[in-house]
């Protein structure tokens, strides 16, 4: 099982690491293509384990065009990051994309009462350092601040678990077979 949240069963002690969360705007491919170079190899091994659902491209278009909203976290080395520096360190940091390049939450706002999490991914090297829980911490306080009223996530069964502790409750379950 190919694990790109890092949400498997965590060590007994979970080491905590700062991060820098951002949201790359839509229709604005000076912040997108940079960004894109290092989510795109993520956004495809998610692809991979989703088979035939979408792709890599089409990730991207609706990226571009608002559909859906792109978060890029990146590891603060500094030990300064606080949410209120988050915009300009973000910025900095796009300047490389690749240093310091933690993961990224891809999210559909484009919902009638809730938000979906299209799609998350941690780096392998980032993965059980308490990232994911800082990640979707940073997520829910920004889609409890535009008004919607759930959060709805398509998860793999290994991280099922994981989303209940954090007050998810499964309602459904999605099935495939490819014919």
């Amino acid at each position: 099982m190919n694990d790109v949240l890092g949400i498997a069963p965590p060590p007994p002690k979970v080491e905590k690491s700062p991060v820098i969360i951002g949201l790359i705007p839509c229709w604005n491919r000076f912040f997108l293509d940079p960004a894109w170079t290092v989510v795109r190899p993520g956004v495809q091994e998610i692809a991979q384990i989703s088979p035939d659902e979408f792709d890599a491209q089409f990730v991207w278009q609706q990226i571009y065009t608002g559909q859906f909203q792109l978060y890029l976290s990146y590891i603060d080395r500094t030990g300064t990051a606080t949410e209120d520096r988050f915009q300009e360190m973000f910025v900095e940091k796009l300047r490389k994309p690749e240093v310091d390049f933690a993961g990224f939450a891809i999210i559909d706002v484009m919902r009638r009462h809730s938000i979906h999490v299209f799609g998350v991914y941690i780096m392998p090297e980032f993965r059980g350092k308490n990232l994911w829980d800082l990640g979707v911490d940073y997520i829910e306080r920004q889609i409890k601040s535009i008004g919607a009223k759930c959060i709805t996530s398509s998860v793999q069964p290994y991280a099922l678990e994981a989303m209940k502790r954090r007050g998810y409750e499964a309602y459904t379950m999605n099935v495939r077979k490819i014919i």
